[in-house]
């Protein structure tokens, strides 16, 4: 079954649940039309604590804006975008919870300048998106415990 893709679910390998500290998910999450189930797939593989680190094109950004249509990384192949609050209520919807989040842009630097990216990036409008979401230690949802 190596190879096929989309065949398998990553919840459904026993020997999968509950075994990764890390999963990442690089230039992926654009590509699927569930998002939410593939992270609830993902929070699945996780050890308690554990995390996944996605990158994605940010929709909010300000190259989305200039360009419009002939933004780059608006492409067929992506099925859907995201922007930090969408991504991290997707994440939410899985049952992680956001941990980081940066965004970095370099298309627009020779136009607006160093300064000016940067201050995209502090606003997280950086053309790319990347976020760390954790799945909760089990002590945070003991019974009679509240967070």
């Amino acid at each position: 079954e190596r190879g096929q893709a989309g065949e398998r679910r990553l919840e459904r390998e026993p020997a999968w649940r509950g075994r990764f500290d890390l999963i990442t998910l690089w230039d992926m999450i654009e590509h699927v039309d569930a998002p939410v189930d593939v992270l609830g797939e993902v929070a699945a593989c996780l050890r308690p604590g554990g995390a996944v680190a996605i990158k994605t094109p940010n929709i909010d950004c300000p190259e989305a804006e200039v360009f419009g249509a002939h933004y780059h990384s608006l492409k067929r192949e992506h099925l859907v975008y995201f922007g930090a609050a969408g991504l991290h209520a997707a994440g939410r919807a899985a049952g992680l919870v956001p941990l980081a989040t940066t965004t970095t842009s370099h298309l627009l630097t020779g136009f607006v300048g160093a300064p000016e990216t940067a201050r995209w990036a502090s606003a997280l409008l950086g053309a790319d998106l990347t976020v760390v979401l954790t799945k909760p230690s089990e002590a945070l949802h003991a019974p009679g415990r509240s967070v």
